[in-house]
C-alpha cells in the first residue's frame, strides 16, 4: 500500500470513531435533497421540513442551502436504496444520513489528507514532512470536525484542492494537457456550486492556471467549471423559478433575514484571524507555518505561484467574511459554527494553508513544531469530540470543554449514540437533558444514582478506549509494511 494510500485510511479509521450521526440543518436537507432526486426526481423535502435553515417556495419545502452536497448523497442512495427498501420513509433517511457520514463526509476527508500528502511529496519536502502536514491537515485543524457529518465546506475543500493539485501535478510533470486544465475546472465549479461564496477561492485557482500554464489553460480551466455552475443554475430554476435564484431569500423561519454583506473591516479581518473567541490561527497556531512556510517558498523560486496563491486565498477569503455582519451590529461578524472552534467560513483554507505550512515547519526547531501541534490537536479533537457546537450564544471553546468533562473525553459516537440506542443512561446523557443539573446529581439521596450513571459511563470509556487502542495497533502494522 503507497503512503498517500496509508494517510487516507489512517484518517478515515479515526474518523469514523468520532462520526456524528445526527441529521442537522445542512445534513439532513442534502441527504433528504438527494432521496428525493433518486426517488420522485424532484427537488421537495419530506423528511426535513422541520429542520432549521428550510426554504419554502409555491407550496413545497425546499431546502435552504445550496445543492452541491446532495450530488454524492443521492448518488450514495441510489447505491443504498435496495438494502433500505423495507424501511419506513424516515428510518431510511436516519439511516441514509449515518451512511452519508460515514461513506461521503468521512471520506471526503481523508482523500483531501491524502492529496495534501501527495501535493508536499512532489516538492522539496521529504517524505516524513510531507506526511506530517497530511495529519496535520487531518488531525490539527477544523477538518477533523467537519469530516465527521456531511457538511459543504468538507466537499469545497476537496474540489478547490483537489484543481489546484492537478494544476501542479500537471506543471510539474511537465505536460500541461488541455484535459487536466479542463478537469481542474470541472472541480472548481463544483466547488462553486456547493458554496457560492468560494467562488473567490475558484478566481484565484483559474488565475493560478494562467500563470502556470497561459491565458488558453487557464480558459479551459474557466470553461470546465461553468458546467457544474450550468447544473446549478438549471436546480435554482426548477425549484424556485430563476436560473439565479438565492435558495437563502426563502428560508421558511426567518421574518428577515439578520445578517448582511458589507465592505470589509479590519477590526473583523483581524477577529477571524486572531480573535480569543473563535480566531484561526489562535485555534490552530501549527499553520502559522504558512507564514515562514512562504518566505521559504518564496526564496527558493520554484513555488513563489503556489505560495502567492494560498496567501491571496487566505487575504481574499478573510477580507470577504470580515464584511458578513450582523445588520444590528456591523462591528460584529458572523459566527457560524457546526464542528469547529474557529468560524467554518475559512475552512477551505485549510489544505492550501496546511502544504505551504509544511515548508515552513519542515525546518523549524522540533520542540517548536511539536509544542504548535499539540495545541492544533488538542482544540481540533476538543471540537471533534463534542459534535455539534452552538452557534449562537456562549463560547465554542467553553462549550467543547463543558461536553469533554461530562463525557469523559470521549466522543459523541461513544457518550450519546451508543447509549441512546442500546437505552442506557450514563453521566454525559443525563446532564444532557435540560431538566437535569449537576448540582441536583450531587445533592444528597441521589448517590446510587450517581453511581449507577458513572459506572455505566466507564462502560462507554472502555469500550471506545480499547477499541481505539485496536485500531491504533492495526494502524502502526499497516504503516510498518509495504512503501
Amino acid at each position: 500500500m503507497s503512503r498517500g494510500l496509508k494517510v487516507f485510511f489512517t484518517a478515515w479509521s479515526v474518523y469514523l470513531f468520532f462520526i456524528y450521526i445526527y441529521p442537522q440543518s445542512i445534513s439532513g436537507q442534502m441527504v433528504d435533497l438527494g432521496m428525493s432526486l433518486v426517488d420522485n426526481a424532484n427537488t421537495y423535502l419530506r423528511y426535513s421540513a422541520g429542520f432549521k435553515d428550510v426554504s419554502f417556495f409555491r407550496g413545497n419545502f425546499l431546502s435552504g442551502h445550496f445543492p452541491g452536497a446532495a450530488v454524492p448523497a443521492a448518488a450514495l442512495y441510489a447505491l443504498a436504496k435496495p438494502f433500505v427498501q423495507g424501511l419506513s420513509g424516515a428510518d431510511s433517511f436516519l439511516v441514509m444520513n449515518a451512511l452519508s457520514c460515514v461513506f461521503i463526509a468521512s471520506v471526503m476527508g481523508g482523500v483531501t489528507a491524502s492529496l495534501v500528502y501527495r501535493f508536499a511529496r512532489r516538492t522539496d519536502l521529504g517524505g516524513r514532512a510531507a506526511v506530517l502536514t497530511a495529519f496535520i491537515l487531518a488531525f490539527g485543524t477544523i477538518s477533523f470536525g467537519y469530516s465527521l457529518a456531511l457538511y459543504k465546506v468538507t466537499q469545497v475543500s476537496l474540489c478547490m484542492f483537489s484543481a489546484f493539485y492537478l494544476i501542479f501535478r500537471e506543471t510539474d510533470n511537465g505536460r500541461n494537457g488541455p484535459f487536466a486544465y479542463f478537469a481542474a475546472g470541472v472541480l472548481t465549479g463544483a466547488g462553486v456550486a456547493t458554496h457560492p461564496v468560494y467562488a473567490i477561492i475558484g478566481a484565484v485557482i483559474v488565475l493560478y492556471a494562467v500563470s502556470k500554464a497561459g491565458v488558453g489553460r487557464g480558459l479551459l480551466c474557466l470553461t470546465g467549471a461553468v458546467l457544474p455552475l450550468l447544473l446549478l443554475a438549471f436546480y435554482l430554476k426548477i425549484s424556485f423559478g430563476s436560473y439565479i435564484a438565492d435558495p437563502y431569500a426563502f428560508r421558511a423561519d426567518a421574518v428577515e433575514y439578520p445578517y448582511e454583506l458589507t465592505y470589509p473591516r479590519l477590526s473583523n479581518f483581524f477577529y477571524l484571524l486572531f480573535g480569543l473567541k473563535e480566531g484561526f490561527f489562535i485555534y490552530m497556531p501549527v499553520l502559522l507555518f504558512a507564514f515562514p512556510g512562504v518566505v521559504r517558498a518564496w526564496k527558493g523560486g520554484v513555488y513563489r505561484k503556489e505560495a502567492a496563491a494560498v496567501m491571496l486565498m487566505l487575504l481574499a477569503v478573510t477580507l470577504f467574511f470580515s464584511g458578513y455582519v450582523f445588520k444590528s451590529d456591523p462591528g460584529r461578524v458572523v459566527s457560524a459554527h457546526d464542528a469547529g472552534i474557529p468560524s467554518r467560513f475559512l475552512e477551505p483554507l485549510c489544505p492550501f494553508l496546511a502544504v505551504i505550512a509544511g515548508f515552513g515547519f519542515s525546518r523549524a526547531r522540533k520542540r517548536v513544531f511539536c509544542s504548535l501541534s499539540a495545541v492544533s490537536v488538542f482544540f481540533s479533537y476538543l471540537a471533534a469530540q463534542a459534535g455539534f457546537l452552538p452557534g449562537k450564544g456562549g463560547t465554542q471553546l467553553v462549550y467543547s470543554v463543558k461536553v469533554f468533562l461530562s463525557s469523559f473525553g470521549v466522543p459523541v459516537l461513544f457518550s450519546e449514540t451508543l447509549p441512546g440506542v442500546l437505552g442506557i443512561g450514563t453521566f454525559h446523557t443525563y446532564l444532557a437533558e435540560a431538566r437535569n443539573t449537576l448540582g441536583e446529581l450531587l445533592a444528597p439521596g441521589n448517590g446510587e444514582l450517581l453511581l449507577r450513571l458513572l459506572t455505566n459511563q466507564m462502560i462507554f470509556v472502555f469500550l471506545f478506549a480499547s477499541m481505539f487502542a485496536g485500531a491504533v495497533y492495526l494502524l502502526r502494522l499497516m504503516w510498518r509494511t509495504g512503501r
